[in-house]
This record gives structure tokens, C-alpha cells and sequence, in this order.
């Protein structure tokens, strides 16, 4: 064969070289006289033993012209399939399926029409496809076969299905199967050229596919042409969502029948889910009808109970749930949430903020306050957070908490907490996991989450949160005791500032030291860190007035001192009717602002004389 190539002379092939050969050897003495000496005598002989077959490969690699004998000629008639008596064939190209078999050789290239053979057998194939296409379904027993399609140039049933070197044998089959059954109930005009039945084979074979892979691609107008329906894009988004649902083999899809049902179930689910996130009136959906809509990851009951709760919010209605992908951005979310409870270990990916948003819950979540969230979800069983409503508890607590965090003493800070926003808190932070704080220290536990840093860092976990409050208890305590006992431990500044005090450190230490180891100074005055930040912000006055000027001790002098000193210290703050005279030494005369205690000994020395120290001016004033 090579050696005719080299020549140039075309149309010798594996199944026509030896008789070739043998009319070269014993030329026909109507076409050759003597013997074939001749480049145009072998020409002769091979269109001889070929035919029109030449014309056919021509046009089958797109070639003009395609026949050199008649140049205007533009495809093959059905004179050219007309092979020669030698090769005992006899092909059913007519005027009924001519055009259809040109096609097929269009699709297949000059390489897989260079034998009559292979002509024949595409005809054949073709054929079988044109007979099941009778427009009556059902009614066909010899349907084609994947060798049929393929050997016509239907590539899509194999294209689809091949990834690589692997092949989905079972969704090929399947594709097949709904291939046919199309076909059968087709006319034959919807199937008379290969790029006709390359188009229907596409469609059936991505429907399948999309069984298993959610990303192929099949549009309204795909099925509607599949399935002669008229589905809107909007509606085709449920459906492939729906087929998607399905087995991964596409054995649910394979036929008609069940396509439709398939399809027909997952509108039927959406406008079901759609109903009833606008109104709990109507009937809750199912497992069944989630799965109906291919929504992944509804397992149980205890998936749905929450999925429907989230749906029952009023920040989640039909129109936000109207797109499957949309519903499965809620499922996801909680399934995210739900995963949390138990997960002491961290296996699981945490929810973020916009996790429990897509829920439905009450309040936005700052990241931090997620964050802690999820820590407190981890002492938790799924059936603590498999609705909404609990969520929302434990949302608004976390956000409450993490609300008080302004690492700063604030105004509003100064007005007392009522006891229905004690309890409030005190509830919200059991509810978190914290534990009960003892008599008399949640406020020690709300002021040091208030003075700590604003974004949260330090409260974004539970095991962040449960330290603040033991370390403020434990200073609220210790406060207390020094107030009442001043052989007790002393406070130091990490103290005050774990109880929510600000503003204390080496500078003034000692001085409020002083005023708590007072005898006029006891726990009461210590209860709160309000009452112990109100020492604080006196002292700060004092020192600002103790410049070491005599003070004036008519009333008008004394406020106008206690004005241009930082504040009415005098007339408003300390009330100075009646406060002793070492008082007024105390803060005209000059004085050592910064002590060095001595617990032990001042008290007993203060409880010797009968004058006050600058620790007794302030206590009962503060």
C-alpha cells in the first residue's frame, strides 16, 4: 500500500490490494491492451476495482472535487455507492437515506470509507437508526447499538462518558438506553443527518451524566427538546437539581417515563419547601421531598427538624429558597453548625458568621463572637441546637457578651446595673457554659469583660471567657477580703484590672491600697468594680488638687478650687462640709501622693489617734 502512496495513487487498501495487484498482473483486455506499463494504466486499474469509492472518500475528507470526471459534482449520488460486482456487496443507500449516509461520511473522515466494507457498514448502522425512527415508540425490536451510533459518527455517548482512560460503562449504557427510546418516538426527519443525531445523543447522554457529575451541562432547552416539554430556566434549575439527586449510574433517568418523573417530583418538592418558608401553615416538607429536589446531606429526621425551623424563620421565604442551590447554602450552613456540637477535638470546620446568618437567626454575629460560639457548641449535643429557636438563644447570648467588650471604663458604666440586667447577663453567661459566678462577683465578671480589648480577642472562645470570669471572681474576692480583713492579702494592680478596674498601676497603688485597709472602708464599699473605680476616679481629683496652695475654706473659694483642679471637688464630689482639718492639709498643704504601705503598722497607728488620714477623707465620700 505504501508503495501506491508514494506514487500518489489513493484508494488501495489492506481489503482491495490483492485483487489490485492481480489485475495489474492480468490486466482486463477492456481496459488494458498488453501489459500495464504505465502510471495511468495502474490509475486505471485501481478505478477500476474500486468504483466510485474514491468519490466517497473525497467527500468524506472534504475535498473538490470529488470527482475529477464530472468537477460539478458536489456530493455522492446514490450511482456511487454502487460498488463493483467483485466485492459481492450489495449497499441499501437509496434515495431515502441518501442524504443521511452522506452525512455519516462527513462525520467520519476518508480513513473510515476507504474499503466498501466499512461504506456498507455505515450504511447498515445508519439504516437501523433511520428505521427505529418511526415515530411510533415502543414499537421497535432491532434498536441500534453504541457500535451503530459511533460507527456513523456519533461521538457524544462516548465523549461524555470518558474521562482520561476511564469510561462510565453504566451511565454509557444508560444514555444509550434513553437514547433509543427517544429515538424510536422520533420521526425519522429528527434524526436524518449526523449533527441532528449528534445533538439528540448530546442531550440524552449529559442528562444521564448529570446523575453523577452536578456540573454537566443541560439546559431548558435541552430537556424541552428531550422530552418535547416547555420548561422555563427557572425551572430547569430545579430540575437538574432534582436529577442530580438521583443514582449516580443515571439508571432513574434512563428512560422517558422516568425522567419525567424525576423531573416532575422536583418541581413538585421546590413549590412544597417554597410554601411552607411562607407560611408554617402549610405542610412541612419531608426527607423525601428534599431528596426529591437533590438537596445532599438531609439524613435524618433530626436534619429535617432543623432545615424546616430554619425555613420557619422570618428572615428566610420562599423567594430566598426558590433556587435549589440557594436551599443547599442554608443546609450547608447548619449542617456546619450541627457538625460543632461534640467537636472537642476541632475536626470539623468551624461556621463562620455568615454560616449562622444563612440560617435565619435573630442578630449578626461580629467574627468573634462566632468564634465563641462554636467553642460553646463544643460542649454541645446536636440535640441541643437542632432547631433555630435554640440557636437563637445561644446566638443572642454570645453576641451580648461579646457587646460588653469596649476595653475602656465608659460613662454609662458609672450608673448601676438593675438587677433584671444582672440576671439577664448572668443568664446569658450560663447559658455559654460559664460557670455560676459566686455571691457578689458578677459584676467583677461583667466589668472585666467590658475593659477587655473591643474586637473580642480576648472572649472568642469559651475557654477565654470561662478564664476572664474565674480571674475576676477570684480578684473580686480578694478585693473584698482586703476591705474587710487588711492582714489579707494585698491587691496589686492585675488584681483591680481582673476585676474590671482601670486606671491603676504604680502611681497610685499604694494610695488605693490605703483606702481599703481603712477602717471605714469595708466590702460593701468594694462590691462592685463601680464602686472601686469611683475611688479611683477620687483619687485622680485629689491628686490634681493637692498642689500646695492653702485652700480657702469659705464654700465659693473651695468650688472654685475644686473646678480649676479637674471637677467640683469640693462642693460636689467629696462634700467638704464638716471634713477635718489634716483633710484640708491633705490636699492644700502637699503631700506624698505615693506612700510606701505598711499595712500592719498604719492601721494600728490610725487606730491611735483620733484625726483622720487622706485615706479616711475619701472613703466615706467615694
Amino acid at each position: 500500500m505504501e508503495d501506491f502512496k508514494n506514487l500518489g495513487l489513493e484508494g488501495v487498501t489492506s481489503e482491495n490490494l490483492d485483487a489490485i495487484a492481480s489485475s495489474i498482473a492480468n490486466p482486463p483486455p477492456n481496459l488494458i491492451v498488453g501489459k500495464v506499463d504505465t502510471l495511468a494504466e495502474v490509475a486505471v486499474i485501481i478505478r477500476n476495482n474500486i468504483g466510485s469509492l474514491q468519490i466517497l472518500i473525497n467527500y468524506a475528507d472534504g475535498k473538490t472535487p470529488i470527482n475529477d470526471q464530472l468537477l460539478s459534482q458536489l456530493e455522492p449520488t446514490v450511482d456511487n455507492y454502487r460498488p463493483p460486482a467483485s466485492t459481492n456487496l450489495g449497499l441499501v443507500v437509496n434515495a431515502d437515506n441518501l442524504h443521511a449516509i452522506n452525512s455519516a461520511l462527513r462525520a467520519v473522515g476518508g480513513t473510515a470509507v476507504n474499503a466498501w466494507t466499512k461504506v456498507n457498514a455505515i450504511a447498515q448502522s445508519y439504516q437501523r437508526i433511520l428505521n427505529a425512527a418511526d415515530g411510533t415508540g415502543n414499537n421497535t425490536e432491532l434498536l441500534p447499538t453504541l457500535e451503530d451510533y459511533t460507527r456513523v459518527g456519533v461521538k457524544a455517548l462516548n465523549a461524555v462518558f470518558t474521562n482520561g482512560n476511564n469510561t462510565d460503562t453504566a451511565g454509557r449504557s444508560n444514555a444509550l438506553s434513553l437514547l433509543n427510546e427517544v429515538l424510536d418516538a422520533s420521526p425519522r426527519t429528527r434524526v436524518a443527518t449526523v449533527p441532528a443525531l449528534e445533538s439528540l445523543a448530546g442531550i440524552a447522554a449529559r442528562a444521564v451524566r448529570l446523575a453523577r457529575e452536578k456540573e454537566t451541562a443541560l439546559s431548558a432547552s435541552d430537556i424541552n427538546e428531550l422530552l418535547k416539554t416547555t420548561l422555563t430556566e427557572d425551572q430547569m434549575e430545579v430540575v437538574r437539581s432534582g436529577i442530580t439527586g438521583t443514582r449516580d449510574d443515571g439508571s432513574q433517568v434512563r428512560t422517558i417515563d422516568s425522567l419525567n418523573e424525576v423531573k416532575q417530583k422536583a418541581l413538585d418538592a421546590s413549590a412544597k419547601i417554597r410554601a411552607y418558608a411562607d407560611s408554617i401553615t402549610n405542610p412541612a416538607p419531608t426527607r423525601t421531598d428534599y431528596q426529591n429536589l437533590g438537596i445532599v446531606g438531609i439524613d435524618d429526621t433530626l436534619h429535617v427538624t432543623a432545615i424546616n425551623s430554619a425555613l420557619a424563620t422570618s428572615r428566610i421565604n420562599g423567594a430566598a429558597v426558590a433556587r435549589p442551590r440557594d436551599l443547599q447554602t442554608i443546609v450547608d450552613a447548619y449542617l456546619r453548625i450541627l457538625n460543632e456540637a461534640g467537636d472537642t477535638t476541632n475536626a470539623a470546620p468551624d461556621p463562620t458568621a455568615a454560616d449562622y446568618a444563612a440560617i435565619g437567626v435573630e442578630v449578626t454575629l461580629p467574627a468573634n463572637a462566632a468564634q465563641l460560639l462554636n467553642s460553646v457548641l463544643h460542649g454541645k449535643t446536636v440535640d441541643d441546637i437542632n432547631t433555630v429557636t435554640k440557636i437563637n438563644i445561644l446566638v443572642q447570648a454570645a453576641n451580648a457578651i461579646h457587646a460588653l467588650a469596649k476595653g475602656k471604663i465608659e460613662a454609662l458604666d458609672a450608673t448601676p446595673l438593675t438587677e433584671e440586667a444582672l440576671a439577664r447577663l448572668q443568664s446569658q453567661l450560663t447559658t455559654l457554659g460559664v460557670s455560676a459566678p459566686p455571691s457578689g462577683t458578677l459584676q467583677a465578671v461583667i466589668g472585666a469583660i467590658r475593659l477587655s480589648p473591643d474586637g473580642g480577642q480576648d472572649i472568642d472562645s469559651l475557654v477565654k471567657l470561662q478564664n476572664l470570669a474565674t480571674k475576676a471572681q477570684d480578684a473580686q474576692l480578694k478585693i473584698n477580703a482586703y476591705a474587710d480583713d487588711d492582714s489579707k492579702p494585698v491587691p496589686d494592680a492585675t488584681d483591680y484590672r481582673a476585676m474590671g478596674v482601670d486606671k491603676i498601676d504604680g502611681s497610685n497603688l499604694a494610695a488605693i491600697n490605703s483606702t481599703l485597709a481603712s477602717p471605714t472602708v469595708q466590702s460593701a464599699q468594694t462590691a462592685s468594680p463601680r464602686l472601686v473605680q469611683s475611688i479611683v476616679t477620687a483619687y485622680e481629683h485629689i491628686f490634681q488638687a493637692a498642689d500646695g496652695t492653702e485652700c480657702q475654706h469659705d464654700q465659693q473659694s473651695l468650688q472654685k478650687r475644686g473646678r480649676r483642679a479637674g471637677g467640683q471637688l469640693c462642693a460636689r464630689r467629696f462634700q467638704w462640709q464638716g471634713v477635718s482639718g489634716l483633710c484640708r492639709q491633705f490636699f492644700d498643704g502637699g503631700i506624698d501622693t505615693n506612700p510606701t504601705p505598711d499595712p500592719a503598722s498604719a492601721t494600728a497607728r490610725r487606730r491611735q489617734r483620733s484625726l483622720p488620714g487622706p485615706a479616711e477623707c475619701l472613703a466615706p465620700h467615694a
